[in-house]
This record gives structure tokens, C-alpha cells and sequence, in this order.
């Protein structure tokens, strides 16, 4: 069913989705809506998140309930108007992961890193050095 809604008009579907990112350029718009438009687009993404929500999670939740953890160290960052922005993000990935560091970016939604990038970039350098890289 989505695949119909969406596949009429993918530019006007995917428009009004980015209209919420006021800080995109016209540019910026048009960059990110075009390839959502492309044949084969619509059905690729609602196959992607619907794997995210359905696939994955049995797979993750299986693979945590083993007893296992993320090994590497983990940099973890969430905005402050996100969909998490109420959740204990970095206690939860520190139940997911050895080593999980990071930080809300703050002044920012869902695109931190075009939103905040000096902020996104600060906290990457961060960490790197934090692992003691130079």
C-alpha cells in the first residue's frame, strides 16, 4: 500500500518530509529529494525501513540477549529535538557496547551534522583523542 501512495508522487512525498529541515538550502533540498525520486527508490527505502524495524531488531535483540557486546568503543551523539531527545541514549548504548562515550548536540534536530557540524566535529575529535588517537 505505501509503495502506491508514495510511488504517485515521490517528489511531493519526500518534499514535505524535508520541508521540516528549514536550514536546508533550496540546493541542499533539491539534492536530497532527487534521488528519493529516482525509479526503484520508493521501494528501496520502505524496504530499508521496513528491515530496520522488522529484520534488525530480531537480529539485534537476539544477538544482545546472547550475552553479547559491541567491542569497539562507541561515540554516540543525538540531537535535542529528536525522537530520543527523552530517552537515556548513551545508558542504553552503554548496555549495548564496552566502551559507549558521546553526547546531545545541542540547537539541532535530525540532521546533527549539517544542523551543528562544528558541534558534530568537536565531539568526533573528542573522542578520537580520548582513544588516543592523534
Amino acid at each position: 500500500m505505501a509503495e502506491r501512495i508514495i510511488g504517485q508522487n515521490p517528489r511531493l512525498f519526500f518534499s514535505l518530509f524535508l520541508q521540516r529541515h528549514s536550514h536546508l538550502t533550496p540546493e541542499e533540498h533539491e539534492n536530497f529529494l532527487e534521488p528519493f525520486c529516482r525509479p526503484g527508490s520508493v521501494e528501496a527505502v520502505l524496504a530499508d525501513y521496513r528491515h530496520a524495524l522488522e529484520g534488525d531488531a530480531v537480529y539485534w535483540k537476539d544477538w544482545f540477549q546472547s550475552g553479547n557486546k559491541i567491542t569497539l568503543p562507541v561515540c554516540a551523539l543525538w540531537s535535542e529535538r529528536g525522537p530520543v531527545v527523552r530517552q537515556a541514549v548513551l545508558e542504553v548504548w552503554r548496555t549495548a557496547a564496552l566502551d559507549a562515550r558521546g553526547a546531545m548536540i545541542h540547537d539541532c534536530a535530525h540532521y546533527l551534522q549539517e544542523e551543528q557540524p562544528n558541534a558534530v566535529v568537536e565531539r568526533i575529535l573528542r573522542f578520537g583523542e580520548e582513544l588516543g588517537i592523534p
